[in-house]
């Protein structure tokens, strides 16, 4: 048997992984390297992505949808709160709600049974979803969620 190379993981901390050059969760910078350009945030990055691929692909931005949610959800309280210590939109937060919801729209009996507790069955008003027909039915073979439609547009 042939001798398999040893290979080694580094686990960076956010501290250590700026200085590498990785994205920020929240804040555009410089690099750390100089004349490179700057480095945009995961989070801008994704708003980018989203608005880019729904733009190629014809579809609902699914993903600034949720973010613009949960951002009025995050000032809708009527609590006084520290500027400081009110929760602010990323996009780790946004792709956690977007699997929940692709989650709550499976039909039953595989997605959210509590759905037919909270809407009586119904997707959410705001946003548009498909019916899985045959078209999708191989996307979801392969174990991914589609949230699209067809001929529709926002």
């Amino acid at each position: 048997m042939p001798e398999r190379k040893k290979k080694l993981l580094v686990v960076l901390g956010a501290g250590s992984s700026l200085a590498q050059d990785m994205p920020s969760v929240a804040e555009d910078r410089p690099s750390a390297v100089a004349d490179r350009p700057a480095i945009p945030s995961l989070n801008s990055s994704m708003r980018t992505w989203s608005r880019e691929w729904s733009a190629n692909h014809q579809f609902p931005n699914y993903f600034e949808a949720v973010w613009n949610t949960v951002d009025q959800y995050y000032h809708s309280s009527t609590r006084t709160m520290n500027p400081a210590q009110q929760p602010q939109v990323n996009y780790e937060k946004v792709l956690g709600e977007m699997l929940g919801l692709a989650h709550w729209m499976e039909p039953p009996p595989f997605g959210n049974a509590f759905r037919q507790i909270a809407s009586a069955n119904a997707a959410p008003p705001e946003l548009i979803f498909p019916f899985f027909d045959e078209e999708h039915r191989p996307y979801r073979k392969r174990g991914i969620v589609l949230l699209s439609m067809r001929a529709a547009r926002y």
